[in-house]
């Protein structure tokens, strides 16, 4: 049996403003937002690394739909309030009752669930850009000589030679930016493969554009604003009918119990 398809009503509602005073609130929920799912990549990280092959780049790809439906949710269920605080404002002006400028400016519109975005995920963009940068293309770089050579460092003749090995290479900003940028974008670091240099520099590159990918789930949700009320206009008329037919079905039962009442 096919599903019947909900009812969707839509209402009028006044438009708000793209920039509102409540957007700096939502800016900051979805930064707050992308350093929660950054700690979530984390942990589901430790998991990816036992998985090998095939399977990590499917699971990254779920976890990042996933998060991106997250971010889906959050803006559709902001785009829904503010469609029904549209509606509230256009029936006072209606009636001739006047809202504050600020619950005009709340209104829904299409444009602010992107200056949302926008806004929140700026500081991070701003760092993935200094990053793409100046990043490099990461190599094998000299570090600590194996134990079995410290005692060829007692040779004058060539313990200059080994002492190069030994040259420490300090965190600076492009170390420090690369473990922040990567723990934002981790499941694209196994869709672009951890162990090849060039891919792996590619993305870096890449990372302004992939740092926007999930939070712009907020902006897409918060578009299906006006579509999720009418939908809850559908099943509020849905359920007068229903409740309006069940009236009528119990009228009618008791108009025949007294008719029957009457005959006998």
């Amino acid at each position: 049996m096919q599903k019947k398809d909900r009812k969707l009503i839509y209402k009028p509602y006044a438009k708000g403003k793209a920039l509102s005073k409540q957007m700096p609130r939502r800016a900051v929920r979805i930064m707050l937002l992308i350093l929660i799912t950054a700690i979530f990549y984390l942990f589901t990280g430790q998991i990816l690394v036992m998985v090998g092959g095939f399977l990590r780049i499917i699971l990254s790809a779920i976890i990042l739909v996933l998060v991106m439906g997250f971010f889906y949710y959050e803006g559709a269920v902001h785009g829904e309030e503010d469609v029904g605080l549209g509606e509230i404002v256009l029936s006072r002006s209606s009636e001739g009752q006047e809202s504050t400028l600020d619950e005009q400016a709340n209104c829904y519109n299409p444009l602010k669930g992107f200056v949302s975005v926008a806004v929140g995920i700026l500081p991070f963009f701003i760092m993935a850009v200094v990053f793409a940068m100046i990043t490099q293309k990461q190599v094998y770089k000299l570090g600590v000589l194996p134990s079995w050579l410290t005692a060829f460092q007692r040779h004058r003749d060539i313990e200059i030679a080994l002492n190069y090995y030994n040259q420490s290479v300090s965190m600076g900003l492009e170390g420090v930016l690369r473990i922040i940028i990567r723990m934002l974008l981790f499941p694209f670091v196994h869709f672009f493969g951890a162990d090849n240099a060039s891919n792996m520099f590619l993305m870096e590159r890449l990372s302004p554009l992939l740092i926007c990918v999930a939070p712009l789930g907020y902006a897409v949700g918060y578009l299906s604003g006006p579509k999720r009320r009418a939908s809850v206009h559908g099943d509020i008329a849905e359920g007068k009918k229903r409740q309006r037919v069940k009236t009528l079905r119990e009228i009618k039962k008791r108009r025949q119990g007294s008719e029957g009442n009457r005959i006998v």
